[in-house]
């Protein structure tokens, strides 16, 4: 793909990766069951957007400062000046058979029993003069939430694109944006139907399975393509 080598292409590589990231099954569903949670009891669209704010505002520091602490910590780290020589010189490659792994994941998302996370917030204890502390904390928590595929996203692909970036540091925090922003557009859905979220949440639930599927079958398309202009058009 052309756009890697655009001097912008690590901020959309960053993009890019912070959307698959959040779309991973595990980290979607804990994210709608954490939405459905904060949202419930609450009828007052002023109080939810708030809780909604600060547990957008979580996710976004943790991811951002975790990534950017391990940038700064693994900069001239030997151990990774392999891996970063190898995606730089195979990333387009890289990038399509991932995409297809993680297609395949998504597609068969319900049958793989290691891709199934259980939030427990039944044990978070709430009371509402801390909600927007615990809204914040609940969301830090919810984007630490690591499955095999994010954690090759987060470990293996973000890290050492940022290292090996002009843009190092700031990476993680494009990326951390990036993988809000559906985040971000699910919670201003319910809030403008604050008195329906258990309907939504309900439905969200229902259909979820199925939009992962289409995502996986996108995911899948995807990789192929840039597999196939990797080695065909690229070899001429």
């Amino acid at each position: 793909m052309d756009f890697i080598q655009n001097i912008s292409s690590p901020y959309l590589a960053a993009i890019l990766l912070g959307l698959v990231f959040v779309l991973d099954p595990c980290a979607l569903l804990s994210n709608i069951a954490a939405i459905g949670y904060i949202s419930k009891d609450y009828k007052n669209r002023r109080q939810v957007i708030r809780n909604y704010t600060y547990f957008a505002l979580g996710r976004v520091l943790t991811l951002g400062i975790l990534g950017a602490i391990l940038v700064v910590l693994f900069r001239k780290s030997i151990l990774l000046f392999n891996l970063q020589n190898f995606l730089s010189e195979y990333s387009e490659i890289t990038m399509g058979v991932f995409f297809i792994v993680i297609g395949i994941l998504l597609i068969f998302a319900d049958k793989i029993t290691f891709l199934h996370v259980h939030l427990p917030t039944q044990r978070i204890e709430r009371q509402k003069r801390h909600i927007a502390l615990q809204s914040f904390i609940l969301g830090s928590l919810i984007s630490l939430i690591l499955c095999p595929a994010n954690i090759v996203i987060f470990f293996g692909i973000l890290i050492p694109l940022s290292i090996g970036s002009s843009a190092g540091v700031f990476l993680p925090s494009v990326f951390s944006v990036a993988s809000t922003l559906p985040i971000i557009l699910l919670m201003f859905i319910m809030a403008l139907s604050v008195n329906n979220i258990d309907k939504i949440f309900r439905f969200t639930d229902k259909i979820g399975k199925y939009l992962v599927r289409i995502s996986g079958i996108l995911f899948v398309l995807v990789g192929i393509y840039i597999c196939i202009e990797h080695l065909f058009l690229h070899a001429h």
